[in-house]
């Protein structure tokens, strides 16, 4: 165990956004389920761990794992979304309403759903974060359709799908585009509003975020 722990290099902030950045990460779900997590695969088969103020690098997932220890209970994990928001089944269809329901409720006009509507609503969020009258679980909600909308039409063939939460009795919605890697627009507006928002001189993002997802969407995970 102190062997293998000595092997997992730890990252600076500025270097594990910019490994997250740069290359194709997939997101490991089994290890969120496992340890929660936010976990990548890298192309060489290394895993990257992001805790957002720094990073941790593993030679494997199964080098992790031996850090990191069996998981013999999972009674006290929350999913991510625990708190903020319950999608239910129907939310697919509903989602195109939402999504131009949110920009009214930001004040932006009805427009077509394309990646630039995000620099819009990014900056109607950072102008006045704390203005937006919307609940938690509204904004959430709406984001989460307005962000699956703009890749669903960005990404031919990409659809809506409501998959089981692993280890929870939930739905996340997700956008399935086969046969390339599923997209998690839930995750994406999570970690916006919850993680890189709240850091130091943090800024909501989501229009970079989601172009990133476009350019790789296209290569398998």
């Amino acid at each position: 165990m102190e062997n293998a722990l000595q092997l997992a290099k730890e990252l600076s902030a500025k270097e594990n956004k910019r490994l997250l950045a740069t290359l194709h990460a997939p997101f490991r779900p089994d290890v969120m389920a496992e340890y929660f997590v936010h976990a990548y695969d890298l192309p060489d088969g290394r895993v990257l761990v992001d805790w957002q103020s720094h990073g941790h690098l593993f030679l494997s997932v199964e080098h992790l794992r031996e850090v990191y220890g069996p998981r013999e209970s999972r009674a006290e994990a929350t999913h991510l979304f625990a708190g903020i928001c319950t999608f239910s089944p129907d939310f697919p269809a509903q989602a195109p309403a939402a999504a131009a329901r949110l920009l009214q409720q930001l004040g932006l006009p009805d427009r077509s759903l394309d990646p630039p509507v995000l620099r819009e609503v990014d900056r109607a969020l950072n102008r006045r974060p704390r203005a937006v009258s919307l609940a938690p679980d509204e904004l959430f909600w709406g984001l989460v359709a307005l962000v699956g909308e703009v890749l669903r039409a960005a990404l031919p063939g990409a659809c809506w799908q409501m998959r089981p939460a692993r280890g929870f009795d939930l739905l996340e919605p997700v956008l399935q585009r086969a046969p390339f890697r599923t997209l998690d627009p839930g995750l994406l507006v999570y970690k916006e509003l919850y993680e890189y928002a709240l850091e130091p001189r943090g800024r909501v993002c989501l229009h970079d975020h989601v172009k990133v997802e476009i350019a790789t969407a296209g290569l398998p995970g």
